[in-house]
């Protein structure tokens, strides 16, 4: 998302990301969560659809994109459609605004969902 952004001053994706982003990976592939799920599991922050990064209070805990339970290509929502168990030992995977990536449990502080 850092890369996409740097082309389009700053602004994170609107909500088709995944075609727009598509060209910045290696593989469309790694937009999926492998495993025991089959297709995307993936959702972008809704708090950030096309936000500015610039203006992004606390990047660092910001989830850009994370584990969902919405079976759907270009998801879109808060941390409320996190899995519930987690889908990797408990746990969520989550890429945040300032480009770092851990695991988050289940249930996060309403904080983190916003901007």
């Amino acid at each position: 998302m850092l890369i996409y952004s740097n082309d389009y001053d700053d602004r994170c994706p609107p909500s088709r990301w995944m075609a727009l982003m598509a060209p910045y990976t290696k593989d469309s592939k790694d937009m999926l969560d492998v495993g025991q799920w089959e297709g995307m599991h993936y959702a972008m922050n809704k708090a950030i659809r096309r936000a500015d990064l610039r203006k992004v209070e606390s990047p660092e805990k910001v989830p850009a994109f994370f584990d969902t339970s919405l079976d759907m290509d270009n998801a879109v929502s808060g941390l409320e459609s996190l899995p519930n168990p987690g889908r990797h030992g408990g746990i969520n995977n989550a890429a945040y605004a300032d480009g770092h990536v851990k695991g988050i449990p289940a249930v996060a502080s309403p904080e983190s969902q916003s901007h």
